[in-house]
């Protein structure tokens, strides 16, 4: 390993240590400027002399904990108690799934690339490393007193003034989410949590997306799925309008409308829901998503549009539903509240309102009356949650600086080189893009990257290769976004997977302000 250099070095003792990662940052083994000038030598001493240059923002912050404190778990993942702390574990399972590994350094970057009250932002995370493999991530999070699925289950949510704050919480942070052009993709009562007055933030990123990036993702939990999204074909952020207005039906409900009311146990089920709700689909719609292979369920779309077509155009919300409303509501609020529904539940995913005129309708500009108490805790839960806190501002912001306009066009070119070297692409193909080539928007996000990484290493006066940390930064935008899955015999994926997101504190899709100085 001698000669080196810095970035090499650290993948390279990551990948092939037998120690945890943070043993390996006490022995001083990654945080180094050169790998000959630590064998041996890692006493106080030596790092009073050599100050770390290249280290990883990570520290061993998680304690395996006890099973009284477990809140919650899932297939991969368990939530934890401690203090007014929660911690999110996510074992990743092995031999590794890629597309689940994807899902979570999705959701990890996602965490950390947002400010805003009503979003979950965790206060810090930690990528777990054993014999050069990732192991888990953890987060920790403010400790919450309930979700709104809890509070549902529980039917607790009685306050007209309380339902309002709530539903209101919801839609601005989803309206934060697709200003951003962000998809949530999983939307519903379980993913909204509560704090001290009833604030709520959004939670679980691992089915988020950028819509421009990556339209054809059929997102979302059976009840809150889009029609569009349950027939498998590309949705968009009208499907988290979708679900926000199934929320909506849940909570006057006080239950989950598609379970309990209509009884919908899988996606055929959904479709008589859907002609109560709206009313036969049209004939264009059901042109497109019930075409020969245009989705598993196109045979029988077709066979219950031909049973229907004779429907009434539209149902009468109120009639329908409203004996099984229990939240006690005005009349006017009443009919405000069924006009949300026929503005967010509609077939063609363009003719749904947006967020911002969802936070525009008067419902939502309902005042509160009286105090609301807060959220009933959990029967799990050890402690009561922390007060929500404000919002930290600025919002997150990169900033990469261009020097010269050959600068750019170099790395760009890097970068195009070796994404389609990973696309198994003739890398001897003419320079400009052709389509079903390599995206022109990922070629010009690979190179702010390689930007991004390079100036940290600048500042923290680290060698490195400029043609390695290329193919680093283009193998994880690539994994991301691209599809990209590593070949068995690239064990290093976990490494390079570590640096990068580690070098960025995670923050890999804040927006980026690019600064020309030429």
């Amino acid at each position: 390993m001698n000669g080196k250099n810095d970035l090499d070095c650290s993948v390279h003792c990551l990948l092939c240590s037998f120690a945890t990662w943070h043993r390996l940052q006490e022995r001083g083994l990654v945080s180094v400027s050169r790998w000959n000038e630590v064998q041996g030598s890692a006493h106080g001493a030596w790092k009073q002399k050599y100050r770390p240059r290249f280290s990883l923002l990570h520290y061993g912050f998680f304690d395996k904990p006890s099973a009284s404190s477990l809140l919650g778990q899932g297939k991969y993942a368990k939530v934890f108690a401690r203090g007014d702390q929660a911690y999110k574990v996510i074992t990743l399972k092995r031999p590794c799934v890629w597309e689940l590994l994807r899902c979570n350094l999705k959701e990890l970057a996602f965490f950390h690339s947002f400010r805003h009250p009503h979003l979950l932002a965790v206060k810090r995370s930690q990528l777990v490393m054993t014999h050069g493999v990732m192991r888990q991530i953890i987060h920790e999070m403010p400790l919450a007193r309930n979700t709104l699925g809890d509070v549902l289950y529980q039917q607790r949510l009685s306050n007209a003034a309380v339902w309002v704050k709530v539903m209101r919480g919801v839609a601005s942070g989803l309206q934060a989410l697709h200003a951003r052009g962000v998809l949530h993709g999983d939307l519903k009562p379980d993913n909204v949590l509560l704090f001290a007055d009833w604030e709520s933030r959004i939670t679980d990123f691992s089915l988020s997306t950028f819509e421009a990036k990556d339209p054809t993702l059929s997102p979302g939990t059976l009840f809150w799925r889009a029609p569009a999204c349950a027939l498998h074909r590309p949705c968009g952020t009208a499907a988290d309008v979708w679900a926000w207005g199934v929320m909506l039906l849940d909570t006057m409900c006080g239950c989950y409308a598609l379970y309990e009311i209509f009884r919908v146990r899988s996606v055929t089920d959904c479709f008589s829901a859907w002609l109560d709700l709206m009313g036969p689909p049209p004939q264009a719609w059901v042109d497109t998503h019930a075409a020969p292979g245009a989705s598993p369920y196109a045979d029988a779309l077709r066979a219950w549009h031909q049973d229907v077509s004779q429907a009434q155009e539209v149902p009468d919300l109120e009639a329908r539903l409203g004996p099984y409303v229990r939240l006690p509501l005005e009349p006017a609020q009443r009919r405000q509240a069924w006009e949300l529904l026929r503005g967010c539940l509609t077939w063609e995913p363009d003719q749904r309102w947006t967020m911002a005129q969802v936070l525009a309708h008067p419902l939502l500009a309902f005042a509160e009356t009286k105090k609301p108490s807060p959220p009933p805790l959990p029967p799990t839960s050890l402690v009561w949650g922390a007060p929500a806190q404000p919002a930290p501002s600025p919002e997150l912001k990169a900033q990469v600086t261009w020097t010269t306009p050959a600068e750019k066009k170099q790395v760009e070119e890097h970068v195009l080189l070796h994404a389609r070297g990973l696309t198994e692409q003739d890398q001897k193909e003419e320079e400009e893009e052709e389509e079903g080539e390599v995206p022109r928007w990922f070629v010009h996000e690979s190179a702010c990257l390689v930007k991004r990484v390079k100036q940290i290493l600048d500042e923290r006066q680290a060698s490195y290769h400029m043609d390695r940390l290329v193919r680093y930064c283009v193998m994880v935008w690539a994994f991301l976004w691209l599809g990209y899955d590593p070949p068995s015999q690239e064990v290093s994926f976990s490494s390079v997977v570590f640096h990068v997101f580690g070098l960025l504190e995670f923050q890999l899709f804040v927006p980026v302000e690019e600064i020309e100085t030429f």
